[in-house]
């Protein structure tokens, strides 16, 4: 029987007390155990990549993209604090100078693109993954992976967060006052995170300055019904985490089958989301996608990679 994400996180810090014992340094024993568990996991990955025939994408049928740099030096570490005019958080310090200093992975289910009726393009996949990752319409959910986090990239998200801010502080102060709770909402939660990587549909992962633990969450750039998502763990553990997965990135649709509804309902009501005496949730609301890699869609994906 597979052991839960709970009890294999109470083996793996039994694990590391045990080194520690004979060490004394249990962050820098921590920090080690995962490089090498990520590290392995890439390895298998690119195995999976080869057997499976991924492609980096859709319009470019080359072999997909598998990187993980090393650690960054401090001096590196402590240049990209002076350019940004902030310490890093410690989680991602941590990633960075223990682990790699740049994780670059890019994939694609294989597939062409095809001419529908209309003019545009569909999709056709040669391949597609068990049906529990496949939808009504025959497309398969994650069909790809790009997942991208840099040292050196940060200043650019950095640039890119006070733009959006700057944005929605205006659209804040031109607002009436039925829209104006709902932009001030929107920018409290902007205004918290530390970003550190974007999605490909444009919005920002982030680090949430205000929560203890470091947790991600995600900063949508438009917020019609929600204003971000919450993750329920540390860079760390996400990277850990994703490595399992095969590196499926950072979208909520991608995430979707591997999340735990659970623990992520929960997180919700943690932050204040709880719908009102009429069932109805405060606009522009938060989500949240805690994932597991044990349960039921985290075993079948990669036991469908071979991740194990």
């Amino acid at each position: 029987m597979p052991i839960g994400l709970a009890t294999r996180r109470t083996f793996l810090k039994l694990a590391v007390a045990a080194a520690t014992a004979a060490t004394g340094t249990t962050e820098a024993v921590a920090d080690e155990a995962l490089w090498q568990e990520i590290s392995a996991n890439a390895d298998r990955f690119r195995q999976t990549a080869q057997r499976l025939k991924l492609i980096r994408n859709w319009s470019n049928q080359e072999a997909p993209v598998i990187s993980v740099a090393a650690p960054a030096s401090e001096a590196e570490l402590a240049g990209t604090e002076a350019t940004l005019g902030k310490p890093l958080p410690q989680s991602l310090r941590r990633l960075f100078g223990a682990c790699s200093a740049d994780i670059n992975v890019e994939w694609w289910l294989p597939s062409e693109p095809v001419k529908d009726k209309l003019g545009g393009q569909t999709l056709i996949y040669s391949l597609l993954p068990p049906p529990l990752f496949v939808d009504a319409g025959n497309r398969p959910t994650p069909a790809n992976g790009a997942f991208r986090l840099s040292l050196d990239r940060l200043p650019y998200f950095h640039a890119q967060a006070l733009g959006w801010q700057e944005s929605i502080g205006g659209q804040v102060a031109a607002s009436g006052a039925e829209i104006r709770p709902v932009l001030e909402r929107h920018l409290e939660f902007w205004r918290r995170g530390f970003p550190i990587a974007q999605t490909m549909g444009g919005d920002l992962l982030a680090i949430d300055t205000t929560d203890v633990d470091e947790n991600l969450i995600v900063l949508y750039a438009n917020a019609d019904d929600l204003r971000g998502c919450l993750l329920g763990m540390d860079i760390n553990e996400f990277v850990h985490q994703q490595s399992r997965l095969g590196f499926v990135g950072f979208e909520r649709h991608s995430l979707e089958p591997f999340v735990d509804h659970d623990r992520s309902g929960a997180l919700r009501a943690k932050y204040g989301e709880r719908p009102d005496e009429k069932g109805q949730m405060e606009i522009p609301a938060l989500t949240a996608s805690v994932i597991d890699t044990e349960g039921a869609g985290g075993r079948a994906w990669r036991g469908w990679l071979a991740m194990e």
